[in-house]
Parts: structure tokens; sequence; C-alpha cells
């Protein structure tokens, strides 16, 4: 499980698309998920992951997703490892956005971060540091 972290323009997108390229090359499985259509764009076969997955998006203002990806993956694989053994690399800059919490306080905005996942405590971070 790993998390690339660096500003914006430092080369995440840049990074994950090399990444793919380079899965793909050696005839492996990988794909490219984003959380918004724009960045599903600049990836390379990127969907979002509620079209790759065919996750029902409920439009309504107090709408949650209830899915746990990490319990998915485990039922998925018959793997009890955390995303049932698959390699992970996710990304993005906390310093540009937070979760969107309606009506949430900030102990909400922040209870609902990856980073107080339990399995944060897992994930080998890596900071792009070069623009």
């Amino acid at each position: 499980l790993f998390f690339v972290d660096g500003p914006g323009g430092y080369g995440k997108t840049f990074l994950f698309n090399i990444i793919l390229a380079k899965v793909r090359s050696e005839s492996n499985i990988a794909i490219a998920v984003a959380s918004s259509g724009i960045a599903a764009l600049l990836l390379n076969g990127g969907r979002t992951a509620h079209s790759r997955f065919k996750i029902p998006i409920k439009l309504f203002e107090n709408s949650t997703l209830n899915i746990t990806v990490d319990r998915t993956f485990r039922d998925i694989t018959e793997v009890d490892k955390p995303f049932g053994g698959i390699i992970f690399v996710m990304g993005g800059d906390f310093r540009q956005i937070l979760p969107v919490v309606i009506r949430g306080t900030c102990s909400h905005i922040v209870n609902a971060c990856i980073k107080s996942s339990s399995l944060w405590r897992i994930v080998q971070i890596m900071h792009l540091t070069i623009n």
C-alpha cells in the first residue's frame, strides 16, 4: 500500500501514468481510478471509481458511500490481507483539499480523511519534492 504525496504540479499524474505503462507492458493488470472525472481523464485508461466498479451513487445531499474498498477486495480475492493483497498506489495532496462532509465539524472532516483510517499505519508514503 503506497501513497504518493506532493504539491500540485510536482508530477504525481506523470508518475502514475509511467507506473501504469510499466505494469501493463509486463502483461499485468493495472486499473486507474480517480474520485473525479477530471482526474480520471488525466490517467491513461482512467475512469472514476464509481464508474469502474459500478458503485451506485445516489445524488442526494445526505448520501454517503457505504462501501469499504479494503473489505471488498478481501472478499473478491478471498485473501485476508489489506486490500486482498493487491498492490495499491494512491496519491494526492492534503494541502489542496480535504474530504467533503456535509454539515460536518472540523472533527468530522479530519475523521473522514484517509489519514484517520486504521490502514494508514501500514501505508508507505513517498514524497515528491522536486518540481
